[in-house]
């Protein structure tokens, strides 16, 4: 809905209706009389003579009546800039960020690595009991677009300086329809001077009559919807807040926002974006002890003076909506000394092949769907069983590992 405002006439309209010559002078109104006695020196002299400048009333003055004479018509106008270029554009960029927001999640719910990281640590976590909350929740929008009061006219009288976004000061003569602007030391034209407050001004032709008139009527509008707007400012502000919020919404990619291959994580779960379409994905090893034979191992670190948590994980290579695991976790941040585990990195699993048959795991080259329901739970139970041999493999009744504990007697501590 588009809503235009139309003013009563201006004082310029009534002059130009009477085609009486008069001077914008520091904001007032100036009349023009040919046959009255020039008492302060202030006149226009021309060819035609030198005619006397009589001060009138200040421009805003003429503004706030006709504005007084429109009350009704311009805060009508007000309410409806507050109603429709306000208050309903929060409405509508709530309903289109809301829109986004439940598109964003659908997707993620769907096929982002963020929910697909969440599902795995769910369901790794659940396996060890642990009690997590990471639903992806949707964004709850909200705006306020109450009104409490709209603008009034009074609002609008401060002094006036719209006429100045138009003409320069000191002002303008206008003559037959021709505004002239004042200037300084310039060659005297053939238009005359203007003799004001003891200063000697050259006319140079500006505009006509009618743009300036209609400029000031769309200056006078301006202000109108200026202070309509300051008085919405809460609206204003909640518009801001809005379009930031759906250019979040809009930067956002499969998978969260664009982090330049910064790795993403989810409690101990996380994935590193590796080479082409290959994601690195993992589980921290929380530090545990050992028991064996009632002697006891620790087991934090990695081996490295400094190294973060132990991890295990493998890759998935991920495109067009497909997933490849290419293998058996093994341990990532190496060395890493233990029982289970080769030199390489490679974790010692009972079974072989039909470790994975058994959990209905496949590898390279076989092809899942990002969506697949269970999908989670395998990489989950990759994982997990990666996290199982190291940290309670050597706890069964015929362990056979890679290395004898003997070996790790670095790791023995004291009960």
């Amino acid at each position: 809905m588009k809503k235009g405002l139309k003013l009563s006439p201006t004082i310029l309209d009534r002059f130009a209706s009477t085609r009486e010559p008069f001077a914008i002078l520091d904001s007032r109104i100036y009349t023009i009389e040919k046959e009255s006695p020039i008492s302060n020196g202030d006149c226009w002299e021309c060819a035609g003579g030198r005619f006397a400048l009589f001060e009138s009333d200040e421009l805003r003055v003429f503004r706030n009546s006709y504005f007084e004479d429109d009350r009704e018509k311009i805060q009508g106008y007000m309410s409806w800039v507050i109603d429709f270029k306000l208050r309903r554009r929060v409405e509508t960029l709530a309903k289109e960020v809301s829109g986004k927001c439940v598109d964003y999640y659908s997707k993620l719910k769907r096929q982002s690595l963020d929910q697909f990281l969440i599902d795995i640590f769910n369901i790794f976590s659940h396996k060890r009991d642990i009690e997590v909350n990471l639903e992806d929740a949707e964004e709850e929008i909200n705006v306020d677009t109450s009104i409490d009061s709209y603008p009034s006219i009074e609002q609008l009288y401060p002094l006036d300086t719209q006429i100045y976004n138009i003409i320069s000061r000191p002002g303008v003569l206008v003559v037959n329809g021709m505004c002239y602007q004042l200037r300084e030391n310039l060659p005297i034209s053939r238009h005359g001077t203007i003799n004001f407050k003891g200063r000697k001004y050259n006319l140079i032709p500006l505009i006509g009559l009618d743009k300036l008139s209609q400029e000031y009527r769309i200056q006078l509008v301006g202000r109108i919807e200026e202070v309509a707007l300051q008085h919405g400012s809460k609206f204003s502000e909640q518009i801001d807040m809005l379009n930031s919020k759906s250019k979040e919404y809009e930067e956002k990619i499969v998978g969260g926002e664009s982090d330049g291959g910064v790795t993403r994580k989810v409690g101990n779960i996380g994935y590193e974006p590796m080479e082409d379409n290959d994601y690195l994905i993992y589980a921290e090893i929380e530090p545990y002890i050992l028991e064996k034979n009632g002697r006891y191992y620790v087991f934090n670190d990695g081996e490295k003076e400094g190294s973060k948590k132990v991890e295990v994980g493998t890759v998935l290579t991920i495109s067009s909506g497909s997933v490849i695991i290419q293998g058996a976790p093994m341990v990532l941040n190496m060395p890493y000394f233990h029982p289970f585990v080769y030199d390489n990195g490679s974790i010692c699993y009972d079974g072989g092949q039909d470790r994975w048959a058994h959990h209905d795991i496949k590898f390279l080259p076989h092809q899942y769907s990002l969506g697949q329901n269970g999908l989670a739970r395998k990489v989950a139970t990759l994982l997990w069983e990666a996290d199982m041999n190291i940290t309670q493999g050597y706890l069964g009744q015929n362990p056979d590992p890679v290395y004898r504990l003997s070996r790790f007697l670095m790791r023995e501590v004291m009960e």
